[in-house]
């Protein structure tokens, strides 16, 4: 019965595909995946990938908690992207508090995405769950340093990401966001609770193409729910603006999709790069200018 338990793994899945590819990656590892999924979030596709698909608003915490144990899960992994717009947003449809997340709420001092997930893992873990990195059973979505679709960028390019990596990453570790939009030495956009697709049609409404998007992750990001992830639906609206540069962290950034966000890329010009660490610390060294 314990060995049983132990290949037992629980995923709470937000939106996009991030959940159903943790899901078959644990599934071929021999796991037995119980997910809890949210109405009108989670795709429901995800039910072909599991053992058990509960379905529930987001803020029920009871019944979440009740679910898990009910289907033996200790360890877990919180996947998917929630829009802080339903964070923020009480009165949303999707949103129903219960007493539980209610007191978590109003004990935040703040309401960004960092401290709402911080506080749901914190509890997942007063509670006896284990809550895993969310790339502990995908690692083969971490790229290493070096370009991993599409052409070599252009000098300018070039330029455009020693100049705003820095900046990118001052935004990031105040938990503004995890993106920036850079174009001839000036940034142009900045996420904010839009996300970064969303930051990325709003730099292109104000330029003519050509940017470079840069997303990371803060220094002392949480691995548990806080790494940045970019798929096809990231660099789709790029392709209008062609040439363009999705720059990221190597390492640290999770890529969905990755055959299909090459083809895309191949096609439209757009150059997609992983950034290591030492090109991030000449970079700093030189106050983000070459």
């Amino acid at each position: 019965m314990g060995d049983c338990l132990e290949k037992v793994l629980g995923l709470i899945a937000g939106n996009g595909v991030f959940p159903i590819e943790i899901a078959a990656a644990a599934t071929r590892g021999g796991f037995r995946v119980q997910a809890v999924g949210f109405q009108g979030l989670t795709r429901p596709d995800l039910s072909k990938c599991v053992a058990s698909l509960t379905w529930h608003q987001l803020g029920e915490v009871e019944p979440i908690l009740l679910a898990l144990r009910e289907a033996g899960v200790r360890s877990l992994v919180m996947a998917g992207k929630i829009d802080k717009i339903h964070l923020t947003g009480p009165n949303s449809s999707t949103f129903r508090a219960d007493e539980r997340a209610s007191a978590v709420l109003e004990r935040l001092e703040n309401r960004t995405d960092r401290a709402v997930m911080q506080a749901v893992a914190d509890l997942l873990e007063r509670e006896g769950f284990v809550v895993q990195p969310q790339s502990e059973y995908t690692p083969e979505l971490l790229p290493t340093a070096g370009l991993f679709g599409g052409g070599e960028p252009s000098v300018q390019q070039r330029r455009d990401l020693a100049y705003g990596w820095p900046i990118a990453r001052r935004m990031a570790d105040a938990g503004i966001g995890q993106c920036i939009v850079v174009k001839d030495g000036s940034v142009v956009a900045v996420e904010a609770a839009e996300g970064t697709d969303a930051t990325i049609r709003r730099a292109l409404d104000l330029t003519c193409g050509g940017i470079t998007v840069i997303k990371l992750a803060a220094r002392d990001h949480d691995p548990r729910f806080d790494m940045p992830a970019v798929g096809p639906e990231t660099i789709r609206p790029l392709l209008e603006g062609a040439p363009s540069l999705l720059a990221i962290e190597a390492g640290k950034t999770l890529v969905l999709e990755r055959a299909e966000m090459r083809e895309l890329a191949s096609a439209q010009q757009t150059s997609l790069l992983s950034v290591g660490q030492a090109d991030e610390v000449s970079w700093n060294l030189a106050e983000g200018s070459i």
